[in-house]
């Protein structure tokens, strides 16, 4: 049964999550490239940043690999696992 609403749902309602998603997305721009809110300052206001911005995607990166190793470490055995032989 679950598979039918899955599918109604899928039909129906992808449109719906690709508007939030662009929506979502045109929001991070705005704050991003928005004179007040780009230059925002967590700390005292004459603080300089620990890290640079390549330090910065590096560790964006490494998060993003780390994310994938952890989650897949478990599931794609499990995965396999499971499979017919």
């Amino acid at each position: 049964e679950f598979t039918s609403w899955r599918t109604w749902i899928t039909y129906h309602f992808t449109w719906l999550f690709m508007l939030e998603i662009n929506v979502f997305l045109l929001f991070l721009i705005y704050v991003a490239l928005h004179p007040r809110y780009s230059k925002l300052v967590i700390g005292p206001p004459k603080d300089k940043p620990e890290f640079g911005f390549l330090t910065w995607m590096t560790m964006l990166f490494t998060t993003g690999v780390g994310i994938g190793l952890f989650f897949f470490g478990a599931a794609e055995p499990i995965w396999h696992y499971s499979l017919p032989n």
